[in-house]
């Protein structure tokens, strides 16, 4: 088995979902009105310290680290899912630079960090109806995760 120190990694959280415009019409309902549902929340990635682990060799065949984009809002209120977090296992020791400046010490069993937060989900247009705008025609977009090339040394 090959024995790695030192891997470059480009951490992606993952982009929130976008807000949703939609109308309630319904033939019995005389009090219709926007109903559209807000996205969901983007993915992070983290970094675990795993006692398991005793060298960077996974890290060295992937590239990036990629979390789950949050999902769209829908019609009838209903909100977008939230992106799911990516967890990676890293050995004891492991020390994660950002332009050549330590960010991260993963020192002990268990140890926790957070590489790139996920993006905001958007508002839908439910959440934009007020006494002097009954029907806004607009909704939010989601904000991008964050994008980090980080530098892991063991």
């Amino acid at each position: 088995m090959k024995f790695v120190d030192e891997v470059v990694v480009r951490a992606v959280a993952g982009r929130g979902g976008d807000g949703c415009i939609g109308w309630r019409r319904e033939k019995f309902v005389p009090a219709g009105g926007p109903d559209g549902g807000q996205g969901g929340d983007g993915g992070a990635v983290v970094l675990i310290a795993d006692a398991n682990i005793n060298t960077l060799i996974d890290l060295s065949y992937r590239n990036q680290l990629l979390a789950e984009n949050g999902g769209d809002g829908q019609g009838n209120g209903c909100n977008g899912r939230t992106g799911a977090d990516l967890y990676v296992n890293v050995p004891v020791g492991t020390q994660v630079f950002f332009k050549d400046r330590l960010v991260a010490d993963l020192n002990s069993a268990g140890c926790r960090w957070i590489a790139a937060r996920g993006g905001h989900g958007g508002q839908g247009n439910t959440a934009f109806k007020s006494a002097t705008n009954l029907a806004p025609n607009f909704a939010e977009r989601g904000t991008e995760g964050e994008s980090y090339e980080l530098r892991l040394e063991l």
